[in-house]
């Protein structure tokens, strides 16, 4: 067990916890045994379980917005380029992006009032993602980036392989067309 000691670190601990035992095994006590700190250091830090979770929540959409913003700098600042990141960051591992999602869907399935936390930082990403570009063609290819992302997280028959390959494809010309 390795000691963790910085704020930041205890919600990647949470994490750990959610991927490797399950959402039902995260607590506070939990959290301590796996940083390996007392539940009172956690407490200094996180001083319940509501505000860990938002930690947790806030930490996996800055995540995503930093691959958006690095995705960005490749696209350059043209008309459509940040709905371009935007596809290349939701599309950027094929598979299940378990490591980002599961730990998010875990602290929503505990306290549903942090979905507005997704639900705000979801409307400002679609909104940006549609400078510049048609707005109806925009927010039809974030919804695609968005469903296949989440089709391949929960297993709903998502593309593969190849075929995988040519949506994401089909996807960014998309996005380019929309910006012309």
């Amino acid at each position: 067990m390795t000691r963790l000691t910085a704020r930041p670190q205890l919600p990647e601990a949470a994490n750990a916890i959610v991927m490797q035992e399950g959402a039902g095994s995260l607590t506070l006590d939990a959290v301590a045994r796996h940083a390996g700190l007392s539940k009172g250091g956690v407490l200094y830090h996180f001083p319940t379980k509501h505000a860990l979770l938002r930690a947790m929540v806030e930490g996996r959409l800055e995540e995503f917005e930093g691959a958006v913003e690095e995705a960005f700098k490749s696209e350059g600042e043209g008309p459509g380029g940040w709905l371009r990141a935007f596809i290349r960051a939701s599309t950027a591992h094929p598979g299940p992006p378990r490591e980002s999602a599961a730990p998010l869907l875990a602290a929503i399935a505990h306290d549903a009032g942090l979905l507005g936390l997704v639900q705000e930082r979801m409307a400002r990403w679609h909104l940006r993602g549609a400078e510049g570009v048609d707005p109806t063609r925009a927010r039809l290819l974030q919804l695609a980036a968005d469903g296949l992302f989440w089709s391949e997280l929960l297993g709903l028959a998502p593309p593969t392989g190849e075929a995988r390959d040519r949506v994401v494809k089909l996807m960014l010309e998309l996005a380019e067309d929309a910006a012309s």
